[in-house]
């Protein structure tokens, strides 16, 4: 099973803007800075840590449940500039960015550590 590059990259793209507007639609109705009940952000973030089943990671249910600990490990501590994301930049941008990043550090272990999975 092949995964076309562009159309991933295209799918995340839109999965992150989609994100962007809700949470910042949420943000101006709710007036709560991070809804918890919006995950889309998280959803973004999970598609990023998956970019590695583009580049020669085996796709299996051992490789799909190491991105997801590990991205939600990156989620949870929140590492330079995970948590930076978090509490500087508000609305919907800080409340998908956030996400984004730790997918980026899940998704960099994951490449680096692909031959073992």
């Amino acid at each position: 099973m092949g995964l076309d590059l562009g159309i991933f990259a295209l799918t995340t793209a839109v999965v992150s803007l989609l994100g962007i507007f809700a949470a910042q639609r949420m943000v101006k109705l709710n007036g709560v800075e991070d809804p918890r009940w919006i995950v889309i952000d998280e959803t973004a973030g999970m598609l990023v840590s998956l970019t590695p089943l583009l580049l020669g990671l085996p796709i299996k249910p051992i490789s799909l449940l190491a991105a997801f600990i590990l991205f939600r490990i990156f989620d949870i501590l929140k590492p330079f500039p995970v948590g930076w994301a978090d509490r500087k930049i508000h609305g919907g941008l800080g409340i998908v960015l956030d996400d984004l990043f730790a997918g980026v550090y899940s998704a960099v272990i994951l490449y680096f550590c692909r031959g073992l999975l």
